[in-house]
């Protein structure tokens, strides 16, 4: 998942850049990368539970994020 990947990097430009002239801006831009992971993520999420034949309600999930994954990839497949 993009989402996923998305946010480890955030982290490192959060934590790595403050050398740099600008520590507001590497900031921002972690914080960005972040956002966009999370989003992402909950976006691949609802996507996965629409695939497997949940409703909204299931697929509200989502919004837990990996918890709502977990559980999400324990629900059997209703398209079978």
């Amino acid at each position: 998942m993009v989402g996923l990947s998305l946010q480890p990097v955030g982290f490192l430009l959060v934590g790595s850049l403050h050398h740099l002239d600008q520590p507001i801006l590497a900031t921002y831009l972690g914080l960005l990368t972040l956002l966009l992971g999370v989003v992402l993520a909950c976006i691949g999420i609802w996507n996965y539970a629409k695939s497997k034949g949940y409703g909204t309600a299931i697929a509200a999930l989502s919004f837990f994020y990996v918890y709502g994954l977990r559980i999400l990839i324990l629900l059997p497949d209703k398209n079978r």
